[in-house]
């Protein structure tokens, strides 16, 4: 624990009730006036007898100088009848007040005690008794002052634990819902800056092309911007921190980082630990004060590990995310592959998906869907017709009418893309627009006759999409028909095969974005069903 300042700071702090019942019950001993000050001569507490005055300050102050810095209790007269005893209060070998009584003795009290033996030795063992009273008392309001002081210190420490406690369940639930590691970052050195009550935390990932700090430093940005300086600060603090696993920086005349990176005659208190990555040091992540006075707010053990915690939640989140876009990277690799598989097998799909996918996804962000949501229509849009890949060419590239059975191989293709798609991890959020993108709004499509909104929703915008480029694209038997006609027998079919909601949503797309859609490229597709 920080070692605590001392006299006056110490007694600010303190609730004086349970100091005062102590002075009560030593007067009631002592028969005497009572005063507790601190180190500085200013009075603290004062428990009177009576109205006599003891020291002046300077007296006080003298008498401080002289034997109550080394911790000896001292007597004096103050005149015939009114003697001083003050008492150290000691923490630590270190002065932190005094206890000071008054004693009234009548005048030749002693001297007539020296006259008889028995009466003398009495006076000196009530004496001895009076001061082994005081040291008692001394003792007991020192260890009163401390014991308050330290569960001052405890409830701090608390106080402090529960803000970090705070800090990692907050940094928690941000990560659950943010993918993007730019934005979780920045979200934690926001809150590092909260939780540490600093002007400014920052991080520098120089391989990763990261580099952020929480609030403005004015000037930073008034010479020669804030990211500059930033950045040649990261630099210098990553090598500083080559061999050491933390950097406490608060004296800026004997700190060369502060020196170098501050404008003199700023008080700087600055702090920074490594972020690892891959067993290798690849960053910092810091913060620090700026203060009006060379002395403020000091950097503690606490700070450290706060911040060494917050560096490995970076670094897994970074690695993380790393992971997720090499998967995302995959992913979008096997699309390409399975798209491509379908397109071999029949000239007249070429383009289908990615047409579908397009509308599809301009439905989504006209409904302003949430970005999960969007992110599953669009896997699902583009990978919808994956089952054709079981059906035989003959029945894809017939030029007339399916017959009863043909029909039938057509309509296993969302089934098979299901079960083709299931194993695939990254695809789950996405089987149900697969599955079900051939269902009708009255409950006769297939595989499973689903009605109304029982039919997922991005099956139900997938089926708009797959309508219009059906309509509009060339098939084996016939030409592809007009965007006007496409959008009149969406329009027609609404409540019926199609989602009346996606339908009206749809129009206004067709309606916002018609030269998008009628520059999206035909290519002439195949089979009796899209």
């Amino acid at each position: 624990m920080e070692r605590l300042r001392l006299s006056e700071e110490i007694f600010s702090r303190l609730d004086f009730a349970p100091l005062f019942s102590l002075l009560k019950r030593g007067q009631k001993f002592l028969n005497q006036d009572l005063e507790l000050r601190n180190s500085k001569g200013e009075v603290v507490l004062s428990c009177p007898k009576s109205q006599i005055p003891m020291l002046s300050d300077q007296e006080y102050r003298d008498l401080l100088q002289r034997e109550l810095s080394q911790g000896r209790i001292q007597q004096i007269s103050l005149d015939q009848s009114h003697h001083l005893t003050a008492v150290p209060i000691l923490k630590d070998d270190s002065l932190i007040g005094v206890l000071l009584g008054c004693r009234r003795q009548d005048a030749g009290a002693g001297s007539r005690a020296g006259g008889d033996s028995l009466k003398l030795a009495k006076y000196k063992q009530a004496k001895d008794l009076d001061l082994k009273i005081y040291q008692h008392l001394a003792d007991m309001i020192a260890k009163e002052c401390l014991t308050q002081l330290e569960i001052m210190s405890l409830s701090e420490e608390l106080a402090s634990r529960y803000e970090e406690l705070n800090l990692f369940y907050d940094v928690g639930q941000w990560l659950r819902g943010v993918q993007e590691s730019d934005e979780s970052i920045q979200l934690i050195i926001d809150k590092i800056s909260d939780t540490l009550e600093v002007d400014h935390s920052f991080i520098s990932l120089p391989g990763k092309n990261i580099l952020t700090m929480s609030g403005c430093f004015e000037s930073w940005e008034n010479n020669g911007g804030a990211r500059s300086h930033l950045e040649r600060l990261g630099n210098d603090l990553l090598s500083s921190l080559a061999n050491d696993d933390f950097i406490i920086c608060d004296q800026i005349n004997s700190c060369w980082l502060l020196k170098a990176h501050f404008p003199y005659p700023a008080a700087v208190s600055l702090i920074a630990v490594p972020v690892n990555m891959n067993s290798l040091r690849q960053g910092v992540l810091g913060a620090f004060f700026l203060h009006d006075e060379p002395r403020g707010k000091k950097f503690t053990a606490s700070d450290v590990r706060l911040l060494q915690s917050m560096a490995e939640v970076i670094s897994i989140l970074l690695s993380n995310t790393e992971l997720y876009h090499n998967l995302k990277t995959f992913l979008v690799n096997v699309v390409k592959c399975l798209v491509s598989a379908i397109e071999a097998k029949d000239m007249y799909t070429r383009g289908h998906s990615e047409r579908v996918n397009h509308i599809s996804m301009l439905i989504a962000e006209h409904m302003n869907l949430p970005p999960a949501v969007k992110e599953s229509l669009n896997w699902a849009s583009i990978l919808h017709d994956i089952g054709k890949i079981g059906i035989p060419e003959k029945i894809l590239t017939k030029p007339g009418k399916l017959t009863d059975e043909e029909y039938a191989e057509i309509k296993k293709h969302p089934e098979r893309g299901y079960v083709i798609l299931k194993p695939i991890q990254g695809f789950q959020s996405s089987l149900d627009g697969v599955r079900f993108h051939q269902e009708r709004y009255d409950g006769h499509g297939y595989p499973q006759g689903l009605k109304g909104k029982d039919i997922p929703l991005s099956a139900r915008i997938i089926a708009v999409g797959d309508t219009y480029d059906a309509i509009t694209s060339d098939r084996a038997y016939r030409q592809g028909r007009s965007h006007q006609e496409a959008v009149a027998e969406i329009k027609r079919v609404a409540g019926t095969q199609l989602d009346p909601d996606i339908v009206r949503v749809f129009l206004e797309v067709a309606e916002s974005h018609k030269e998008e859609l009628l520059k999206l490229e035909r290519q002439p597709e195949g089979g009796g069903v899209g």
